[in-house]
């Protein structure tokens, strides 16, 4: 998966990388996914048990990231890639070694702001900002490194703040950390799709490296129904809105579907669409769906 992503990585351009863990019955999966317009393809992949990760969680991390950015780095510049990850990851080792946009970090993470160190949950926001842009201060006291801090929130359904507290190496504002760091999603979405739609949440397999192999059926299922996508989307939103409401009219009230969704249903009424999946078909999601959430 790794080596196919490389192949058709664009020729200019930002590339988006998340990082992310996911954890099915005490089995560990720690991806690293390509982002392209909200979507997430995971192209490399570890799987480890609790008790393996006991005390090297971070060394697998760091040693993973290692090895990907290493072969990003014989294909492209560095300056072109930006990596998000979930707070777990914010620590100082992996800025270091990062050339990352955001990383979403603890509320109570130390940072040092007019001359004192306190932790980022205590930070206000000014009036009734949604946004907060601290700027570049010293990040962690137990090992300080200089790193651009931002606070950004929204009300959840509920009408409860939820606030993101973004670390960055780059130069950036808050409204540029926070709306890099919402493309993670996508990663979220795609562990979503393979659990539930795919049903990578029912395999039982004791064995790591089986179910690390397992886990390769439902990224490559997942990259076909992808593709099968890009090429329904490429005959034109008339065509596109026809296809949606076969499956779709029904439906009452806003309606969460993903694009695996979408295609999962309409194979199901339809199976003549598979003759649209072509085995040459190169996964550009950046130029077929400009306009597709």
């Amino acid at each position: 998966m790794l080596t196919q992503a490389l192949s058709q990585l664009p020729p200019r351009g930002k590339v988006r990388l998340a990082i992310a863990w996911t954890i099915e019955a005490g089995q560990h999966l720690l991806t690293v996914s390509w982002l392209m317009r909200g979507r997430a393809v995971p192209i490399y992949w570890r799987a480890y048990t609790a008790s393996v990760l006991k005390g090297r969680m971070r060394r697998y991390e760091l040693a993973i990231i290692k090895r990907v950015m290493t072969r990003f780095e014989r294909q492209i510049s560095l300056g072109r890639l930006r990596v998000t990850a979930d707070r777990g990851f914010a620590d100082v080792e992996l800025m270091e070694l990062l050339n990352s946009y955001g990383i979403r970090a603890r509320a109570n993470t130390q940072v040092f702001v007019q001359g004192a160190w306190c932790p980022l949950q205590s930070l206000r926001f000014v009036t009734n900002s949604r946004r907060r842009h601290v700027g570049q201060v010293r990040y962690c006291e137990s090992k300080p490194r200089r790193a651009w801090v931002s606070r950004s929130r929204v009300k959840d359904q509920t009408g409860k703040w939820e606030v993101w507290y973004l670390v960055s190496n780059r130069a950036s504002r808050a409204g540029q950390m926070a709306g890099e760091y919402a493309r993670r999603f996508g990663c979220e979405q795609g562990f979503r799709d393979a659990k539930r739609l795919l049903g990578f949440a029912e395999a039982r397999i004791a064995d790591i490296p089986a179910w690390s192999r397992f886990f390769a059926l439902f990224a490559i299922a997942w990259l076909l129904l992808v593709s099968l996508g890009t090429a329904l989307l490429g005959l034109g939103k008339h065509v596109l809105l026809q296809l949606l409401r076969r499956v779709a009219s029904r439906r009452r009230g806003r309606w969460e579907v993903s694009l695996v969704n979408a295609i999962l249903l309409l194979l199901k009424i339809d199976a003549a669409l598979w003759q649209w999946l072509q085995h040459k078909t190169i996964l550009d999601l950046e130029a077929a769906l400009p306009n597709v959430s």
